[in-house]
């Protein structure tokens, strides 16, 4: 009806994923951790996390997220990938950006 405010539950189907991708590198694991911890918080839905990092940080990852609790672990599904150059000449991207800039851009 025109005027009356309708919940996102009501709009979209149910089965539906949200997918949230993420780039961390450095010491930004713990921020992601909880970023990523409020959008499932928060969220209705499932979730799919796609999260980019260094060779450094995929095990503490890992290990963190399976370590939720199950009312959080039961709602959300993740896959980790490897910072890539994946366009064109990788060695000419190393020059303009730091890896984990380029990802963001490439995203």
């Amino acid at each position: 009806r025109p005027g009356e405010l309708r919940s996102f539950q009501a709009v979209l189907p149910p089965e539906l994923w949200i997918h949230l991708a993420v780039v961390a590198c450095g010491n930004r694991l713990e921020e992601t951790l909880v970023m990523l911890k409020s959008a499932v918080l928060f969220s209705h839905r499932k979730m799919q996390f796609h999260i980019f990092t260094e060779e450094s940080l995929k095990p503490e990852f890992d290990k963190q997220l399976r370590q939720w609790p199950d009312s959080y672990t039961k709602k959300f599904e993740h896959r980790i990938y490897p910072i890539t150059f994946s366009a064109g000449n990788p060695q000419e991207w190393k020059k303009l950006f730091k890896p984990c800039a380029a990802q963001r851009l490439f995203l």
